[in-house]
Parts: structure tokens; sequence; C-alpha cells
């Protein structure tokens, strides 16, 4: 292997074992026992992606310590004369965590604070004076951990967070620039065979990355903690130009049979302008150099001509097309003034009305739920056989059950068998070093060259990121087996080690079974609990977008709301890396290729109803006409109720007839418009506009329901419904 690729892969290893090192001498220096919990902080500080979310988890480490000490003394002091209130309140306290450690910004602080409060329960015997020293000592070597992470890695090596975030910007710039181009060509060119539904499922899974970069990048630059509000309008503008990007493409669908050649110019014109806004926006970023603010140019609004032989159907069209245009060089205009203030600290004074503000509702994610409900199976059975049986090693087994059931349960779609196949051989690993190399080591520094080695073996050898749970569990097996060396009076004695991993054993076997059995985490099933519950979701909020004031001010809507409020985007992408999981070797019936085309449409039908939805309340605020209005929502509805029966996509050619009657009626309101005046005194141009806007999204989402439903008929569902024995 060429000397320069090993230089690069053993700068990480020698980092993560120097730190551990020196975390854990300190300790011992200073006099403090239990010095292998600052080489626990070491070691998950190290697994993250960029030194800002490794600083991130530090603090939130600190956070979790704070609030898991907290809990810990407040069981204590109400509930230490009954074991059972205690215990139960503590498996409460398990199962919120279990809920609240996917939340992306403060999920660790939760898995931190039930894993404290646990280690202090079981560890300090339940005794106010024991718990109150763990408690500090917990607290001081999270921090020495801590500050050992920061100095060694900010010296050996350092990597900022900024260029990952950056990347990623760029990312999104690009794509969205290669989309653009994708619609030119479609419009000018008549280039209808573009592909392009990955890329527009791929613009709205790069937007949400951003936000998880953002708050990596604010823990360790200065810069972009200070220009955050700029950068989080970025974000907006990102999820704003989705939306955009879905009535660009209603308007060019409505245009496949247009003849536009005396508008070509005019639309190239335009489309050429929001490239150029790409390309700067990603030339600020590549330089680093926000441009002379002089050079940012303002778009004028530009009319697309209408000809009276132009028929109806292609004039609306051709209306929609052109506000479309405009609003998306708006927005584009906004996101070059964004990306300047970021880059020179200068404000602007943007258009509050150019980004709507995001409604927030509290929403419940079923698969969190159920992630909860596990959780608190596997801590309350590890309670029951420590109160009823009292094994060996039975409290230590509460306590290590709660905090690799956590873990494990919040990796997505672990893989059990392997995680127990890593355990054993790591074990393994480390009994031999216990055996045979720890009782030659009585001396401090020999006891830290050995877990530098160790550590840099682990590190070393399985470096990449499919091995992170690997290095990860092999360097705390290695920490929690050899604990007894690190004590101010160093113990040697394989029987403790060996009681660790078979407490530690029947803890996994416990995760392992309930993992997989009620409400199976294997990626087949999420998949389909995720293709059921977005169903559902999506026919509640297009009932909900048509709803009344009155209607949605019921008293169950809230309740009902809590399970459907989810962002649909989050449920495609869930069942998107679930499908990635898969092992479809397992199921010939079926073929990957058919699940990825379906991910890919269901990407574009997200696409469809938010447009709709947006389309729909920008027209019902200014119109005044009841029996149309009546019209589109008892056809909303009616999607609605397809999509909640699973046998319902055939009432959709029922649809298509009810929805060409509604277009006829429309274009014979709005043909020979004259944009300075009202139309026959009843309808204005802007109602005219958000009406055919709210049409078009309408009839393009009946048209991709039924292209979705047509894929999902060739799909063999009952195939991944059988339930294999994975243990």
């Amino acid at each position: 292997m060429n000397i320069s690729v090993l230089y690069e892969r053993a700068k990480l290893p020698i980092k993560v074992a120097l730190t551990l090192s020196i975390a854990m001498m300190i300790a011992i220096w200073l006099g403090w026992d239990r010095p292998y919990w600052a080489g626990l902080a070491v070691t998950v500080m190290s697994m993250m992606e960029t030194s800002g979310h490794s600083l991130r988890k530090g603090k939130w480490r600190l956070v979790g310590t704070f609030c898991g000490t907290a809990c810990a003394f407040f069981l204590l002091a109400f509930f230490a004369q009954d074991v059972g209130i205690m215990m139960a309140l503590f498996t409460l306290l398990v199962g919120i965590s279990g809920y609240m450690i996917f939340n992306p910004r403060y999920g660790y602080i939760w898995a931190i604070t039930t894993t404290v409060c646990s280690l202090i329960l079981v560890m300090g015997d339940m005794t106010p004076i024991n718990d109150f020293n763990l408690a500090t000592l917990r607290l001081e070597e999270t921090l020495l951990g801590f500050i050992c992470h920061i100095v060694v890695f900010s010296i050996l090596w350092p990597q900022s967070s900024r260029p990952v975030f950056e990347d990623a910007v760029l990312d999104l710039l690009k794509q969205q620039q290669t989309n653009l181009i994708n619609r030119r060509h479609q419009l000018i060119k008549s280039d209808q065979h573009t592909v392009t539904q990955p890329a527009l499922g791929e613009g709205l899974k790069l937007v949400m990355r951003l936000q998880d970069l953002l708050y990596a990048a604010e823990a360790d630059s200065y810069n972009i903690l200070r220009e955050k509000k700029s950068w989080q309008y970025i974000i907006e503008i990102g999820d704003q130009w989705a939306i955009a990007i879905g009535h660009l493409t209603e308007a060019i669908d409505l245009l496949k049979e247009a003849n536009l050649e005396a508008e070509k110019s005019k639309i190239d014109s335009i489309f050429m302008y929001l490239l150029h806004n790409f390309q700067q926006c990603e030339s600020i970023v590549k330089t680093g150099k926000a441009p002379n603010k002089r050079q940012i140019t303002c778009f004028q609004y530009m009319k697309l001509g209408l000809h009276p032989e132009t028929d109806m159907h292609t004039q609306g069209a051709l209306l929609l097309l052109e506000r479309q245009l405009n609003n998306m060089a708006k927005l584009s205009d906004e996101l070059v003034l964004a990306f300047y203030s970021a880059y020179s600290g200068d404000r602007w004074y943007r258009d509050e009305q150019s980004l709507p503000k995001p409604v927030k509702r509290w929403s419940l994610d079923t698969e969190r739920l159920i992630a909860s409900f596990k959780i608190m199976l596997i801590v309350s059975s590890l309670v029951l056989i420590w109160y009823y049986y009292n094994p060996p090693g039975g409290s230590l087994m509460i306590a290590l059950g709660t905090i690799f059931g956590l873990t494990f349960i919040g990796l997505p779609f672990a893989n059990m068998k392997t995680i127990l196949a890593y355990i054993v051989g790591w074990s393994g690993f480390v009994l031999l070093e216990y055996i045979f190399i720890i009782p030659f080591l009585d001396q401090p520094y020999q006891i830290a060259l050995f877990y530098f080695f160790s550590t840099f073996f682990i590190w070393f050898k399985f470096s990449g990121p499919k091995y992170l749970v690997s290095r990860v569990m092999g360097t705390m097996i290695l920490i929690i087996s050899t604990k007894s060396v690190m004590c101010l009076t160093p113990v040697y004695d394989p029987k403790l080690a060996i009681s660790i991993l078979v407490s530690l054993s029947i803890g996994l076997l416990l995760i392992i079974f309930f993992n997989d059995f009620p409400f199976s985490a294997q990626p087949e099933r999420v998949m389909l609990r995720r293709l059921q519950i977005l169903r559902n979701v999506l026919a509640w909020q297009l009932r909900y977008a048509v709803a009344t004031i009155q209607e949605r001010r019921r008293w169950w809507v809230p309740i009902v709301g809590l399970l459907y409020n989810i962002r649909p985007i989050k449920l495609v992408m869930g069942a998107d890396n679930a499908a990635k999981a898969i092992k479809w070797k397992n199921f010939p019936e079926v073929s990957e290729d058919q699940a990825q085309v379906i991910i890919q449409r269901l990407y574009l039908l997200v696409l469809r109803i938010n447009s709709l939805k947006d389309g729909y309340a920008k027209w019902r605020l200014n119109t005044k006409d009841d029996l149309a209005q009546s019209m589109v929502k008892d056809s909303i509805l009616r999607i609605a109720a397809a999509l909640e029966h699973t046998d319902g996509y055939q009432n959709l050619l029922v649809l298509e007839q009810e929805m060409l009657s509604l277009y006829n009626d429309v274009h014979r309101r709005i043909h020979l418009i004259d944009r300075q005046v009202e139309i026959e005194g009843d309808i204005s141009l802007e109602e005219a506009l958000n009406l055919h806007r709210a049409l078009a999204s309408l009839g393009l989402l009946v048209n991709e329901l039924k292209i979705l439903s047509e894929a999902m008929a060739e799909f063999d569902f009952k195939a991944l419904e059988i339930q294999y024995f994975t243990v």
C-alpha cells in the first residue's frame, strides 16, 4: 500500500489512541477512581463525522451528565425507600430517551442523561453518599476527556467542520444547476427524455442534510456561528426552491405539446439568469469572498407574449410559467444576497414576504414510538430479572443493558447478528490481552502504552465508515473489560472481566429479541411501515389543507395531528434508507430496481402535494368563487379518500374527467387576458393564475398517483412481509 495512504489512514487512530491514553493517565495521576469514564468520553467524541460534531457531542455530553445526575438525585431523594416505584420511573425515563435520541440536535443529551442516571443508581448501590461521589467523579472525568479531546484534535492535524459544510452547500448548488439545465432542455430543446426524477429527490435530501451540518459547523467555526441567520435563511430558501421546482415542472408538463418558438428567447434568458445566480453563489463559496455589492443585480419582471390564436390551455400554462419563472428569479436574487451576507458580514434588507414563515406543529414519529416501546421492554425485563432472581452482576446488567439498548436501538437498521459477532470477537481479543499481557504491566506508563497500541490497532485495522460500529464496540469492550486495571489499586482478575461480558451478553440477547420481533427493526419491515404511514399522512394533510377554520379547531384535530403532522419527505427518506439496507438476495420475488422506482416516484409525489397545498392556499386566500372552490375541494378530498384505501386508485380515473371539465371552465374565464384590468369584472389576473396553478397541481398529482399505483401493482409487497428468524 502507498506510504501516503497509510499516513492518512493512521492520522485518526493516532489522535484517538493518544487522547484516550492521556485522559486516563491524567485521571490516575490526579488520584481519581474509575478513569475509564474519561476514556469512554473520548471514544464517543471520536466517532463523530467532523470536529464540529465532536465538539457538539462533547458539549451535549457535559449537559447530559448534569441532567443525568439531577435525575438520579431526584429518584434517590424521593423514592429510595420504594425500589419498585423508583425503577418504574427510571424505566419511563428510558422510554422518553428512546424516543428523543432520534432528535438530530438534542437527542444525544437524552442518551447521556439516561446513561449517567443508570450508572449512578446502579454503581452507587442506591445510597446517597456513594451516589454523590460517583456523580462528582463522573462529571470531572467527562470534562477531562472533553478537554483532552479538544487539545489533541486541535494540535494534531486539525480539521474543521466548515469545509464539510461548504462541500455540502456546493453539492446542493450543483444539483440545482443540473435541475435547471434539465428544465431548460425540456422547454428550449423539447427534450422530454431528460432524466430528472432522482435529482428532484436528491435536492430535498441535501437540504435536510445541510441543517444537521450547520449545527456542527456552528461549534468550531466562528464565521458560520456569527452569520448563522444568513445560513439558516439559505436553508429556508432551499426548502422553498424545492416547492418552486415543483411548480415549474407543472408548467413544463402542461406545455409539452405547445409551440413556444416565439417565446424561447425570453424563456432562455431567464434560465440563463437563474444559472448565473447559482454560479455566482458557487463562486462565493469556493473563493470564500463576497463580490462587490454593486455587481449583484436584480431581475426585472419578464412577460411572455400571448397571441389570439393561442389555445386557452396554452395561455393558462404560459401565464403559470411566466409567474413561476419570475418568482424563481426573485428567489435566486435573495439567495445571492444571503450568500453575500454570509461571507461579507454586511446585512441586507431582505423582502420579508419572499419566504413564508414555516408553521410548526407538534408531531409524533411512529418509528420513534416503536423504539421507545422496545427500550422500555428491554429495561423492564432486566429489572425484573434483577429484582426476582438477583444474579451475580445483576445491577451492572441493568446499566449495560440500558446503555447498549439505547445505542443499538438508535442505530438505523443495525444488524444484531453482526454486532453480536463484533462483541464475541472483541471480547476474545481483550481476554487474551488480559491473560497474556496485562499481568506483566506494573508501571503507569506501561498501562498507557498498552491502551495506546490496543486502541491504535482497533482504529487502524478497522478504518473506514462501514467499520464505525466495529471500532467503537472494540474500544468500549477494551475499556470496560479492563476497567479493574485502571484503578488507584489495580486488580488483575479475569473473573471480573468474564462476569462483565456475561452481563453484557444477557442484555444483548434481550436487545436482539425485542429488536427483531415486536415491530421488527429489519429494513424491509421498516420500509413497509414507512410506506403505510406515508399514505395516511398524505391523506390527512390533504384533508387539513382544504379544511375550514372551524373544522381545524375541532378538539380531536390536534390529537390526531400528532401522528400525521410529520413532514412527508422524512417518511420517504426513511423508506429510501430502509430500501438501501435490505438484503434483496433474500427476496428473489422482488427487485431492488422496482423498489427504487417506487421511492423516486414517492419523492416526486411529495413534491406534487407540496405544490398543490401551496397553490391551493394562495388561491383560496384571494378567491370569492364558491362554486370553483367547492369543486376543487371535493376533488382533493376524493384524492385523500383514494389514498386511504389500498384499492382506491381506480377512483382517480373518474377524477380525470372532473379535472378536464374544471380546466375547460376556468380557461373559458381567463382567455384573452388583459394584464392591466380585471377579467370580465369577476376574476382578476392574480386569482386566475392562482386557480390555474391549483388546477395544474391537482391534475399532475392525479397523474402522478396513477403512475405510482402502476409501479406498486408490479411490486410484490407480500414477499417483504415474511418474518425471517434472524437470531
